[in-house]
């Protein structure tokens, strides 16, 4: 029963991703109910075209980071 019992707690970490391997985008303004999209493009003229697409679909806010 004491394994099951760790087992199912070990489990539950996996599955929640406990503790994170690398760090996650992530904006404050999520919390105050903003919907946030992360998109990974490669530097250059695709990078260009998402964000001029972002800004046609009324994006509030773009920010452009490093891959993380």
């Amino acid at each position: 029963m004491l394994f099951a019992i760790l087992g199912a707690i070990v489990g539950m970490f996996v599955e929640m991703k406990l503790p994170p391997r690398k760090e996650r985008p992530y904006d404050p303004s999520i919390a105050e109910g903003f919907i946030g999209i992360s998109v990974y493009v490669p530097p250059g003229e695709r990078r260009n075209r998402a964000e001029s697409v972002m800004k046609e679909a009324g994006a509030l806010r773009i920010t452009s980071e490093g891959m993380l």
